[in-house]
This record gives structure tokens, C-alpha cells and sequence, in this order.
């Protein structure tokens, strides 16, 4: 199957077996102006975030579409941001959903390694590996200290926790 074309106004991208479409189209449509976003959403604002990102790049890269495709490479913007310290632009909110979604859109590409914006290489694997690690809970369970979206409750934390786990094994 190949990208065949965004649909307007969402950033999303629609599959069929007919003529493939310049996945640049993608680029203009893939979120708002704002430098932080960039990638997959979905909503009235159309903010993506790193979990519809995720199958974006899955969708791009299952047809081929390599690291320098321009919807990929505009999709990394994570780069510019990157830490495991905390949910870029949320603090603490939302943390271990960032965890899992970042840890999935690393994986997805295929690399142990990843450069941030200042050429930084960095073990996305055992970093993040260790920033999760370092949170968990005497009894072995995980919970955000801030209970926004649900992240107070330990088995939803625990939960993106494992899932984000699952991901930090080298390939």
C-alpha cells in the first residue's frame, strides 16, 4: 500500500494501492506553525503528539519511505526537544503516556541511537530505560505524582511503564 495523500485540515494520511502522492504534502498539513509540533493529530486544533506520530512514520517507513523523507524528518522535531526528564512543554504531566508514545516513535525508526538538535548522540534505549527505572516503587509499580489524565492511578501508570519497557531492549 502506498500514501496517496493527506486529507485536508486533520495531518492524516490515507492508504490505498493508487498512485503514490509526495508525502511532502504531508509536511504542510501535518500540524500548526507552532515549532514544537510537528508529526500526526488529530482534534480541533490538530496538535499532534507522539502516539499518532508513531504510525505515521510506521505508515511512511512500511512503504519505504526512509529517515530523510521530509514528513519523517519534520516528525523528528522530538530532537529538538528531547529529554526523558520530563514531558517536553508538560512537566510531570502525562509522563509515562510520554514515555510509552516516545519510546514507540523511537523504536519505529529502527535505531538504538538518536541525535538531538545540538548533535548530541544519545542511547534512547537504556536512557530512557533508566529514567523509568529510577521512578518505580518500592512494591514495583510506577505512578506519576501529578494525576493529570489518570497518571495517579498506579495500575494505568504501571501499564505505560511495562509498555514503554517493551521498547528499550536494543534491536
Amino acid at each position: 500500500m502506498e500514501i496517496t495523500h493527506c486529507r485536508t485540515g486533520t495531518g492524516g494520511i490515507i492508504g490505498s494501492t493508487a498512485k503514490p502522492a509526495d508525502s511532502s504534502e504531508c509536511v504542510r498539513r501535518s500540524g500548526p506553525s507552532d515549532p514544537v509540533y510537528a508529526g500526526a493529530g488529530y482534534g480541533k486544533k490538530n496538535r499532534p503528539d507522539l502516539f499518532n506520530t508513531s504510525f505515521l512514520i510506521e505508515a511512511l517507513r512500511s512503504v519505504g519511505n526512509g529517515a530523510d523523507d521530509p514528513v519523517i524528518a519534520r516528525a523528528l522535531i522530538l530532537g529538538k526537544h528531547y529529554t526523558f526528564k520530563e514531558n517536553p512543554g508538560m512537566g510531570d504531566a502525562g509522563l509515562f503516556y510520554y514515555f510509552h508514545t516516545a519510546a514507540k516513535a523511537l523504536d519505529v525508526l529502527g535505531e538504538d541511537s538518536f541525535t538531538d538538535a545540538e548533535g548530541i548522540a544519545h542511547n534512547w534505549r537504556s536512557e530512557l530505560a533508566d529514567a523509568i527505572l529510577a521512578k518505580q516503587q518500592p512494591d514495583g509499580s510506577w505512578i506519576n505524582t501529578n494525576p493529570r489524565w489518570m497518571e495517579g492511578d498506579a495500575n494505568l501508570v504501571t501499564g505505560y511503564a511495562l509498555l514503554a519497557l517493551t521498547y528499550c531492549s536494543p534491536r
